[in-house]
Protein backbone atom coordinates (compact mmCIF):
# COMPACT_ATOMS: atom_id res chain seq x y z
CA UNK A 1 0.00 0.00 0.00
CA UNK A 2 1.03 3.65 -0.81
CA UNK A 3 0.05 7.08 -0.62
CA UNK A 4 -2.28 6.58 -3.17
CA UNK A 5 -3.91 3.64 -1.91
CA UNK A 6 -2.94 1.80 -4.61
CA UNK A 7 -2.03 -2.30 -3.95
CA UNK A 8 -0.56 -4.63 -6.00
CA UNK A 9 -0.32 -8.81 -5.51
CA UNK A 10 3.63 -9.53 -6.42
CA UNK A 11 4.50 -12.98 -6.05
CA UNK A 12 7.85 -13.62 -4.24
CA UNK A 13 10.31 -15.88 -2.29
CA UNK A 14 9.90 -16.07 1.76
CA UNK A 15 12.83 -15.84 3.60
CA UNK A 16 13.88 -16.57 7.37
CA UNK A 17 14.00 -14.39 9.95
CA UNK A 18 16.63 -13.76 12.00
CA UNK A 19 14.70 -14.87 15.04
CA UNK A 20 14.71 -18.67 14.49
CA UNK A 21 11.57 -18.84 15.96
CA UNK A 22 9.78 -16.07 14.07
CA UNK A 23 8.01 -17.43 10.57
CA UNK A 24 9.07 -16.78 7.46
CA UNK A 25 9.20 -13.21 5.79
CA UNK A 26 8.53 -11.67 1.90
CA UNK A 27 11.92 -10.66 0.69
CA UNK A 28 11.42 -7.27 0.22
CA UNK A 29 14.30 -6.63 -2.03
CA UNK A 30 12.81 -9.05 -4.65
CA UNK A 31 9.18 -7.87 -4.05
CA UNK A 32 10.41 -3.86 -5.09
CA UNK A 33 12.74 -5.50 -8.10
CA UNK A 34 9.81 -7.13 -9.44
CA UNK A 35 7.93 -4.02 -8.56
CA UNK A 36 10.39 -1.84 -10.24
CA UNK A 37 9.86 -3.77 -13.59
CA UNK A 38 6.36 -2.81 -13.60
CA UNK A 39 7.27 0.84 -13.72
CA UNK A 40 6.84 1.77 -9.42
CA UNK A 41 9.96 3.55 -7.22
CA UNK A 42 10.62 2.87 -4.28
CA UNK A 43 11.72 6.52 -2.43
CA UNK A 44 12.71 7.61 0.95
CA UNK A 45 11.38 4.28 1.73
CA UNK A 46 8.16 4.48 0.46
CA UNK A 47 6.92 2.38 -2.65
CA UNK A 48 5.50 4.87 -5.26
CA UNK A 49 2.82 3.30 -8.17
CA UNK A 50 3.68 4.55 -11.93
CA UNK A 51 0.77 7.70 -12.30
CA UNK A 52 2.55 8.85 -8.61
CA UNK A 53 5.93 8.50 -9.89
CA UNK A 54 5.37 10.54 -12.91
CA UNK A 55 3.36 13.10 -11.05
CA UNK A 56 6.41 13.59 -8.62
CA UNK A 57 8.93 13.96 -10.98
CA UNK A 58 7.00 16.56 -12.81
CA UNK A 59 6.59 18.48 -9.30
CA UNK A 60 10.62 17.96 -8.47
CA UNK A 61 11.56 19.39 -11.97
CA UNK A 62 9.17 22.12 -11.60
CA UNK A 63 10.64 22.86 -8.52
CA UNK A 64 13.97 22.89 -9.22
CA UNK A 65 13.47 24.63 -12.92
CA UNK A 66 12.05 28.01 -10.37
CA UNK A 67 14.33 27.94 -7.30
CA UNK A 68 17.33 26.18 -8.54
CA UNK A 69 20.61 27.33 -10.89
CA UNK A 70 21.87 24.31 -13.29
CA UNK A 71 24.88 22.71 -10.80
CA UNK A 72 27.85 23.62 -12.55
CA UNK A 73 31.40 21.13 -11.44
CA UNK A 74 33.75 22.73 -8.99
CA UNK A 75 37.28 23.63 -9.93
CA UNK A 76 38.52 20.33 -8.37
CA UNK A 77 35.68 18.24 -10.74
CA UNK A 78 36.50 20.22 -13.81
CA UNK A 79 40.25 19.85 -13.52
CA UNK A 80 39.49 15.87 -12.82
CA UNK A 81 37.37 15.70 -15.68
CA UNK A 82 40.16 17.56 -17.79
CA UNK A 83 42.79 15.10 -17.02
CA UNK A 84 40.75 11.97 -17.62
CA UNK A 85 39.97 13.37 -21.07
CA UNK A 86 43.53 13.55 -21.68
CA UNK A 87 44.85 10.06 -20.88
CA UNK A 88 41.06 8.73 -22.35
CA UNK A 89 40.34 11.09 -25.50
CA UNK A 90 42.61 10.60 -28.93
CA UNK A 91 42.62 14.35 -29.84
CA UNK A 92 44.15 13.43 -33.84
CA UNK A 93 41.16 10.62 -34.38
CA UNK A 94 38.70 12.91 -32.81
CA UNK A 95 36.78 9.95 -30.71
CA UNK A 96 37.82 8.65 -27.19
CA UNK A 97 40.32 5.25 -27.12
CA UNK A 98 39.53 2.07 -26.12
CA UNK A 99 36.06 1.75 -24.69
CA UNK A 100 35.36 5.16 -22.62
CA UNK A 101 32.60 6.99 -23.36
CA UNK A 102 31.58 10.01 -21.30
CA UNK A 103 29.42 8.38 -19.50
CA UNK A 104 32.25 5.67 -18.50
CA UNK A 105 34.14 8.78 -16.87
CA UNK A 106 31.36 10.53 -15.45
CA UNK A 107 30.96 7.21 -13.68
CA UNK A 108 34.43 6.65 -12.66
CA UNK A 109 34.97 10.81 -11.25
CA UNK A 110 31.64 10.67 -9.30
CA UNK A 111 30.32 13.76 -11.81
CA UNK A 112 27.44 14.21 -14.36
CA UNK A 113 27.93 13.08 -17.85
CA UNK A 114 26.79 16.54 -19.02
CA UNK A 115 29.54 18.21 -17.19
CA UNK A 116 32.37 15.71 -19.03
CA UNK A 117 30.33 16.63 -22.66
CA UNK A 118 30.61 20.10 -22.23
CA UNK A 119 34.29 20.15 -21.42
CA UNK A 120 35.31 17.22 -24.27
CA UNK A 121 33.31 19.45 -26.27
CA UNK A 122 35.34 22.74 -26.06
CA UNK A 123 38.99 21.49 -25.38
CA UNK A 124 38.78 17.93 -26.80
CA UNK A 125 36.88 17.60 -29.57
CA UNK A 126 33.05 15.76 -31.04
CA UNK A 127 32.21 12.45 -29.55
CA UNK A 128 33.14 10.15 -31.93
CA UNK A 129 32.98 7.39 -30.46
CA UNK A 130 35.17 5.38 -29.06
CA UNK A 131 37.99 2.91 -30.81
CA UNK A 132 36.17 -0.29 -29.61
CA UNK A 133 32.93 1.00 -31.68
CA UNK A 134 34.98 1.53 -34.63
CA UNK A 135 36.33 -1.44 -34.83
CA UNK A 136 33.02 -3.15 -34.46
CA UNK A 137 31.53 -0.84 -37.00
CA UNK A 138 34.35 -1.62 -39.01
CA UNK A 139 34.27 -5.72 -38.04
CA UNK A 140 30.02 -5.03 -39.06
CA UNK A 141 30.47 -3.87 -42.33
CA UNK A 142 33.32 -6.72 -43.46
CA UNK A 143 30.65 -9.23 -42.05
CA UNK A 144 27.74 -7.28 -43.90
CA UNK A 145 29.80 -7.07 -47.41
CA UNK A 146 30.85 -11.28 -47.03
CA UNK A 147 27.55 -11.88 -46.08
CA UNK A 148 26.14 -9.81 -49.41
CA UNK A 149 28.70 -11.65 -51.65
CA UNK A 150 27.68 -15.49 -50.04
CA UNK A 151 24.30 -14.49 -50.59
CA UNK A 152 25.11 -13.47 -54.73
CA UNK A 153 27.08 -17.05 -54.91
CA UNK A 154 23.71 -18.88 -53.56
CA UNK A 155 21.93 -17.20 -55.69
CA UNK A 156 24.26 -18.27 -58.36
CA UNK A 157 24.45 -22.00 -57.39
CA UNK A 158 20.79 -21.88 -57.13
CA UNK A 159 20.27 -20.92 -61.00
CA UNK A 160 23.12 -23.91 -61.89
CA UNK A 161 21.27 -26.17 -59.70
CA UNK A 162 17.71 -25.25 -61.60
CA UNK A 163 20.01 -25.57 -64.73
CA UNK A 164 21.34 -29.14 -63.79
CA UNK A 165 17.85 -29.97 -62.44
CA UNK A 166 16.18 -29.31 -65.81
CA UNK A 167 18.76 -31.30 -67.98
CA UNK A 168 18.65 -34.39 -65.56
CA UNK A 169 14.78 -34.34 -65.96
CA UNK A 170 15.12 -34.28 -69.63
CA UNK A 171 17.92 -37.19 -69.48
CA UNK A 172 15.77 -39.15 -67.49
CA UNK A 173 12.95 -38.83 -69.94
CA UNK A 174 14.89 -39.34 -72.42
CA UNK A 175 16.13 -42.63 -70.94
CA UNK A 176 12.92 -43.88 -69.29
CA UNK A 177 11.56 -43.15 -73.55
CA UNK A 178 14.32 -45.35 -74.62
CA UNK A 179 13.66 -48.15 -71.61
CA UNK A 180 10.11 -48.25 -72.98
CA UNK A 181 11.42 -48.60 -76.62
CA UNK A 182 13.90 -51.81 -76.29
CA UNK A 183 11.30 -53.40 -74.08
CA UNK A 184 8.41 -53.11 -76.36
CA UNK A 185 11.18 -54.50 -79.61
CA UNK A 186 12.61 -57.11 -76.99
CA UNK A 187 8.55 -58.30 -76.50
CA UNK A 188 8.46 -58.00 -80.57
CA UNK A 189 11.54 -59.84 -81.45
CA UNK A 190 11.35 -62.64 -78.83
CA UNK A 191 8.41 -64.80 -79.96
CA UNK A 192 10.45 -64.31 -84.02
CA UNK A 193 13.58 -65.63 -82.89
CA UNK A 194 11.77 -68.48 -80.64
CA UNK A 195 9.96 -69.31 -84.59
CA UNK A 196 13.25 -69.33 -86.38
CA UNK A 197 15.10 -71.61 -84.18
CA UNK A 198 12.58 -74.03 -84.69
CA UNK A 199 10.85 -73.52 -80.84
Amino acid sequence: MVGCDRTEVVPCAYIRSKRRTAPREPDQHQIHSKLKNQGWSYVKGKLRCPPCEAKRKVTTMKVVGKTEAPREPTKRQRIGIFTMLAECYDIDAGRYQRGDTDETIADVLGVMPGWVAKIRDADFGPDGGNANMEALSAAFEQSRSAFRDLLTELEAAGDEVKRIETQMKAQKDRLDSATASLNAIRKAVGPRVMKLAGG
